[in-house]
């Protein structure tokens, strides 16, 4: 099995040898908006460990069921997905938001918002999360974006896209290159198309947004969705400064943040990167004119308290692809440290599972936490964290928390935090009675993870960059 490092590395040289980022497919510079979804596709075939026996997946019966409630919170409530870009400074928000003090927020954008409200007009547009949405408290004005996810959905079936004989040629050599590179099959063909289809029915619209409005400025998160690149590509094209906010781990396995040097400017990346700390920036390959700024994270900052709990919790975070895997190795653990009450959360993919994951508990000192306590509140009452890649793992490191990775599939995005003794490869129950008594908080310096003043290096920063442009 070939190390994550090398599939990023493999897959650079292949973007590089075949020149996929200047390959016009009906002329359109596709490559950027597929690349990240047949990089997964080639990791996940690649690896020995096969994801499906424990993901979850969500049956057609289900997914039909929420689309049709979709549409209808959208025939009822017209006005709140009526799109414009009339503000200053546009926010293209992550659709998860997070529960706190009885309400739904955007934790990588409400306390900027609300601090350049101040000063600027400010809208988000939201993308919907599992095809409905958390309401957004404390922001000025939200609309959504379903409409142009339905768009996405039906893409496929509603335009028609003809390649040429060359094209065609083109795609099977990409899929011949990928197949002696990484030894897998992937179905390069119907990236591609799916891919041009979509770039088609959404381009002309989102521009139309920029043509009757000129924001000062775009801020996004999670950048390499395929309409938010759509966003930040026009507002590029219309010269309007492009920020993204970092909103989880990025290493050498994490290819949306990476990239050779290319021979034109990409305008589907956004002009700056926001990181949380020093610490990251020695991940990213971007693109020529493209640049990072170190500003930190407020919302983590805001909420780190300076008192440590005395209880004897152990926090789980456990992520929807490993869930029933890890809830297994939790059971071990537990039995063998009975002193230890076990906090199981749940990703927010895995809620619908609640009493699956219950009936799996074997342990008495183990209980399944989902949305009534905040993943901050845990990370305040806990004396550890458990898991295996979720970025709340680093979160936790703001608060102290000594760090057990179980080294199951896809444990290895943190192989260089585990290498510096950041975080501790789990091999039995002794490797946490002996870690906590240690300092493992004293092994990092927190500050290159985390930078201090996070909320006002980001305001500084987006004002720069707005008043220079």
């Amino acid at each position: 099995m070939k190390k994550v490092d090398d599939i990023s590395e493999g897959f650079l040289n292949l973007e590089k040898k075949l020149n996929l980022f200047e390959y016009r497919f009906s002329n359109i510079l596709i490559w950027d908006y597929i690349r990240y979804g047949i990089y997964l596709e080639i990791k996940k075939k690649t690896s020995k460990d096969t994801v499906a026996k424990t993901s979850l997946k969500s049956s057609l019966f289900k997914s039909i069921f929420l689309l049709l409630k979709s549409f209808f919170d959208f025939l009822i409530n017209f006005s709140c997905y009526k799109v414009s870009l009339d503000k200053d400074i546009i926010f293209l928000g992550h659709p998860r938001k997070v529960f706190e003090d009885s309400h739904y927020i955007d934790k990588y954008c409400n306390e900027i918002i609300e601090e350049l409200h101040k000063e600027f007009s400010v809208k988000t547009l939201d993308l919907p999360f599992r095809l409905k949405h958390y309401k957004n408290e404390g922001v000025i004005d939200s609309k959504y974006l379903d409409v142009y996810e339905y768009l996405m959905i039906f893409a496929p079936y509603l335009v028609r896209t003809r390649l040429t004989e060359e094209e065609e040629n083109f795609m099977e050599k990409i899929k011949s290159e990928i197949e002696k590179e990484f030894l897998v099959d992937i179905n390069v063909s119907s990236h591609v198309k799916k891919g041009l289809k979509q770039y088609k029915i959404l381009q002309k619209r989102i521009d139309k947004l920029f043509v009757k409005n000129t924001p000062k400025c775009l801020i996004c998160v999670d950048g390499y969705d395929f309409i938010k690149k759509l966003f930040i590509e026009k507002a590029n094209k219309h010269s309007i400064p492009t920020i993204e906010l970092q909103h989880g781990a990025v290493g050498y396995f994490h290819i949306a943040y990476r990239y050779h040097k290319l021979e034109n400017p990409l305008y589907s990346f956004p002009k700056c990167f926001f990181i949380w700390g020093e610490h990251w920036d020695k991940y990213l390959l971007l693109p020529e004119g493209k640049f990072s700024k170190v500003v930190g994270f407020p919302y983590l900052e805001k909420r780190v308290l300076a008192k440590k709990s005395t209880e004897k919790n152990i926090l789980v975070i456990s992520q929807w692809t490993i869930g029933f895997e890890l809830i297994k190795k939790v059971n071990e653990l537990a039995e063998q440290l009975p002193e230890y009450n076990f906090l199981f959360k749940l990703h927010p993919n895995e809620i619908d599972e609640f009493g699956r994951y219950k009936s799996s508990i074997k342990a008495e000192n183990i209980s399944i936490v989902g949305n009534e306590i905040g993943l901050y509140d845990l990370f305040n009452k806990s004396i550890a964290q458990i898991g295996v890649y979720s970025t709340a793992l680093i979160e936790g490191l703001a608060f102290n928390l000594p760090t057990f990775i179980v080294p199951i599939n896809g444990h290895n995005v943190f192989a260089e935090f585990i290498n510096e003794r950041i975080m501790i490869k789990l091999t039995s129950f002794d490797d946490i009675v002996n870690e906590l008594e240690s300092k493992i908080s004293s092994t990092y310096t927190k500050n290159k993870v985390w930078h201090e003043e996070a909320l006002a290096n980001n305001i500084r920063e987006i004002k720069l960059i707005v008043q220079n442009h």
